[in-house]
């Protein structure tokens, strides 16, 4: 939702290696996989032309006016993605973002030419129950009401993200990121938008027609990995079986295990590196990665 907050990956995306907490956990385990991943990310600079965007009304972006929808957020980002001339791109989505990238490519099928997906709840099973309930509670008219209150959903949700798995194992600079992206985000459209993950879009997923690329750690825990699995699953589902889904490079499930694999719900602040590195050879098995947007 704010770009600050994927600085590191950005960076990694673009060839860049900081020295983040995702490149020295997985130094600690298996130096030569580090040096090998460093290598990989260095073969990115000037590959893609790279752009993430701050939806409305989070980050430094205006709201949207009315009501706020993820079905609209989809829509604004196909009119920013034709404003600055970016044709076709592929799309990478974390969480939230990861249900705004699928209802793009639902709703409109011949501007995205692959998604990658990384943390995506597709229905109310998809996630940790408690988790479900906890943000169900926390967007009921009771609780949100409260929200009115100048300044306070902003220390609310910026004391949220320093209580995540997440927060902990990222370094300082995406801390400050996160806890600045929670206190800018504007609280209609927080809640709105908070309300609506883990709501079923199975009618989405069956309007998807490009490749579809489901990654996430073994141990995230937002959405277990088995239901990742079935994330996976869900799309194309015109193809009969995962294994031909998969051999007709239409769907392909990562599951990032090990040290690496504990690296929690969003693997580009803490693991920026490895997914970079992951996307980089993913385009490259599916011929993508030619003259490519990200």
């Amino acid at each position: 939702s704010s770009a600050r907050g994927e600085i590191s990956f950005l960076d990694a995306l673009e060839g860049k290696i900081p020295n983040s907490k995702g490149f020295r956990t997985l130094s600690e385990q298996k130096p030569e996989s580090a040096d090998g991943i460093k290598r990989m990310v260095e073969s990115l600079k000037d590959k893609y032309r790279i752009v993430d965007l701050e939806l409305p009304g989070f980050g430094k972006s205006t709201p949207l006016e009315g009501e706020v929808t993820l079905d609209r957020m989809a829509d604004f980002a196909l009119e920013f993605q034709r404003a600055i001339d970016m044709e076709k791109p592929v799309i990478f989505g974390s969480s939230m973002g990861g249900i705004v990238a699928t209802k793009l490519a639902a709703r409109h099928p011949e501007e995205v030419k692959a998604l990658f997906l990384q943390g995506l709840m597709t229905q109310p099973s998809d996630m940790d129950k408690k988790a479900y309930v906890a943000a169900q509670v926390a967007t009921s008219w009771p609780i949100r009401s409260v929200f009115k209150i100048p300044g306070l959903a902003g220390n609310v949700f910026s004391t949220l993200a320093k209580g995540s798995k997440d927060f902990k194992m990222s370094d300082h600079e995406a801390q400050d990121a996160m806890i600045e992206g929670a206190k800018l985000a504007n609280t209609k459209t927080a809640i709105s938008t908070l309300r609506e993950i883990g709501r079923d879009i199975g009618k989405d997923i069956e309007q998807v027609q490009c490749p579809v690329v489901i990654m996430d750690g073994a141990s995230g825990d937002m959405v277990p990995i088995l239901k990742s699995a079935d994330v996976a699953v869900r799309f194309h589902p015109d193809i009969p079986t995962p294994s031909e889904k998969i051999a007709q490079k239409k769907v392909i499930f990562l599951p990032i295990g090990g040290k690496a694999g504990e690296q929690s719900h969003t693997i580009v602040n803490t693991l920026p590196e490895g997914t970079a590195a992951m996307i980089d050879n993913v385009l490259h098995i599916l011929k993508l990665d030619q003259n490519s947007s990200v």
